[in-house]
């Protein structure tokens, strides 16, 4: 209680002096350690003050305060500008380019790791550019970033930036129509997180003299991303880079692989329609067009072709060889790839004419409708630069954390495809009853076999047994063998009429697209290079109409 709460205190309401309670007797000092046991863990214990001003002995004496801790300065460190190659499997991402309100983005993980690791405070003020943008589970094996980061080196001179230095960016993007030379897969005209302008001049470049910091050696950049990235993003080697660099307007060429199964497919009708996409042409038809941000659908092909890529082996014989496109350009538009291999689908199965790439060429032809090719096989292979631009530095601790990474990616890949095997394998095993009117007999012509189940006659006779590989029913002679002898005799089904590009309903061109536009989407793409041009060729031709109606009226009267 209160009584024994006070006698656990000594006089003047202190803490007892160690002669005090040396001179007690032994059960009153039981009963005040029993009583300092109860006192609430909130009541603090006080400090006595002696007779003698000397202070009672405090059992617990006051916890150090914690030291504050010291913030990061990066005031303190040298800033470079530097390129990282980077890969990644995009499959469950939703894209690179990081977006309002998606966590799931290629960038975003990354601008995390940079920030983790100290070499960045915010992406805002670190001139980032990329090379190619890609799109919701689109891979990429060698993509490229330009940004300043931390530097443990030091500047021994500033350097100076010129017109002449200063990325060619700052100039192209106040001219119009810069989109045939920057506009990548699944890229946009304007985007917030791409840097557009002059370099700084207090920034390590590839060429500024440097001393380093402290005598520490330069930071392992791939080496300290990786242990803080996902395992399906991983940095592959770093580069120090001029001023007049960008990762994005300094790519001379961007190339992709998209694999697929040949199973059915005509791979020599597909390599005669793919040869017809090299050159320089309209792409307008094989994409999906953004008219707000991209105005000219001009790209060049540089090479193309279908190859064999693995050949997996398995019971499935030629239906597992696999394929590849490989396509290198100058620039892609949003889905080309995609479109492309969509279009390319449909002459290997026999429902379009290679030709029909040129006829797509047409620009008075507006983009039928058609379903484009699924994303996941696609990936940006390689992004070319001049071989004086850019010296990649590779690390071997760094080059190890990617391949064991992909490696272990693999692996499990191996082992969920030889569990799906597994399970196709029983399957198709299992003896299974077929009406022999389904299936075709090996002589036979695919019309030959269509008569044949046209004119079939059903059978009166019917008998019931499981046991026996051929019995009759209501619909004809039953057939039960494995399935792996019957799928392959199987008649196709009936699917529905196929009705070919060309007659298909139409997508909006561009001009009704632009036309169409209202509210903020109209001045959006007002501010645009399109949108600049396309007032001035009004204005222009008002002046024009202007001019000929001044002519025409003061003809007569000379």
């Amino acid at each position: 209680g209160k009584g024994e709460m006070d006698e656990a205190q000594g006089e003047g309401g202190g803490l007892w002096s160690e002669a005090e309670l040396g001179a007690l007797p032994r059960d009153e000092l039981h009963r005040i350690i029993l009583a300092a046991n109860l006192r609430k863990p909130s009541e603090p214990p006080s400090a006595r003050t002696t007779d003698d001003g000397s202070r009672g002995t405090n059992l617990q004496p006051p916890r150090k305060p914690k030291k504050k801790k010291k913030e990061f300065d990066m005031s303190n460190y040298g800033r470079r500008y530097v390129a990282m190659r980077v890969a990644y499997i995009g499959w469950d991402y939703y894209g690179l380019a990081i977006q309002p309100n998606v966590e799931a983005t290629v960038e975003g993980k990354l601008v995390d790791a940079l920030k983790r690791t100290r070499l960045i405070t915010d992406i805002s003020n670190t001139y980032f550019n990329r090379s190619g943008r890609t799109d919701k589970g689109v891979s990429a094996l060698t993509n490229a970033i330009s940004l300043v980061v931390r530097s443990n080196f030091m500047p021994i001179a500033l350097p100076t930036i010129t017109p002449s230095t200063t990325t060619p960016i700052s100039t192209a993007a106040s001219a119009t129509n810069t989109t045939h030379l920057t506009t990548v897969e699944e890229e946009e005209e304007r985007d917030a997180y791409q840097y557009i302008g002059a370099m700084p001049n207090d920034v390590i470049y590839k060429d500024t003299p440097v001393k380093p910091h402290k005598g520490k050696e330069e930071l392992p950049y791939p080496r300290l991303l990786n242990q803080v990235l996902p395992a399906d993003i991983r940095v592959l080697a770093w580069a120090p880079v001029s001023a007049s660099f960008s990762a994005r307007f300094s790519t001379t060429a961007r190339a992709y692989k998209y694999f697929f199964l040949k199973e059915d497919l005509d791979i020599d009708r597909m390599k005669a329609a793919a040869k017809l996409f090299l050159g320089t042409h309209d792409f307008r038809n094989f994409c999906k067009m953004d008219a707000i941000n991209v105005h000219n659908y001009v790209r060049e092909v540089i090479e193309i072709d279908i190859r064999p890529s693995v050949h997996i082996t398995t019971q499935f014989g030629d239906e597992a060889q696999l394929y590849e496109l490989y396509v290198k350009g100058t620039a892609f538009l949003w889905h080309q790839i995609r479109c492309m291999m969509a279009v390319l689908f449909l002459v290997g199965l026999g429902k379009e004419q290679p030709d029909v790439v040129t006829a797509l060429f047409d620009t008075t032809v507006c983009k039928p409708r058609y379903s484009i090719a699924p994303e996941f096989p696609l990936v940006l292979y390689e992004c070319g630069y001049e071989k004086d631009d850019l010296e990649w530095i590779y690390d071997s601790d760094a080059h190890n954390q990617v391949y064991v990474a992909f490696a272990e990616k693999w692996k499990t890949l191996v082992v969920q495809s030889a569990l799906v095997e597994c399970m196709m394998t029983y399957i198709d095993r299992l003896p299974v009853p077929v009406p022999s009117h389904l299936l075709r007999s090996a002589p036979d012509t695919s019309e030959q076999a269509e008569k044949a189940e046209e004119t079939a006659t059903p059978k009166s006779d019917s008998t019931d047994s499981s046991n026996s590989s051929s019995n009759s029913s209501s619909s004809g002679t039953i057939v039960t063998k494995p399935w792996y002898e019957i799928r392959s005799s199987l008649l196709p089904r009936r699917v529905q009429n196929y009705k070919p590009l060309l007659d298909r309903h139409r997508e909006e061109s561009y001009e009704e697209r632009i036309q169409s536009l209202s509210g903020a989407r109209k001045q959006r793409y007002e501010l645009t290079s399109g949108g600049v041009a396309a007032r001035a060729r009004a204005a222009t031709g008002q002046n024009q109409k202007g001019t000929t109606t001044t002519t025409t009226t003061t003809t007569p009267h000379t």
